[in-house]
């Protein structure tokens, strides 16, 4: 029963320093894991074009809503 014990202890031991691991990396490269969310934002068909044009993405999306409301009212 003690090497059960002790077994279950180590693996337990493996598991929780992995889980924590993982969660201080995380929380760690949170402001950059953020940025690459906002740099892939641009990789929209939109999001790509307002880069081009050099202004802010919303732009470009009103801009396309705006044109299209219209073009469907014709």
């Amino acid at each position: 029963m003690t090497i059960l014990i002790e077994v279950l202890s180590t693996m337990w031991q493996v598991i929780w320093g992995l889980l924590s691991g993982m969660g201080k990396a995380v929380f760690d490269n949170l402001p950059a894991l953020l940025e690459l969310k906002k740099i892939m934002g641009y990789f929209t068909p939109l999001g790509l074009i307002a880069l081009y044009i050099g202004v802010p993405t919303i732009v470009v999306s009103i801009a396309y809503k705006l044109i299209k409301k219209f073009l469907r009212s014709r």
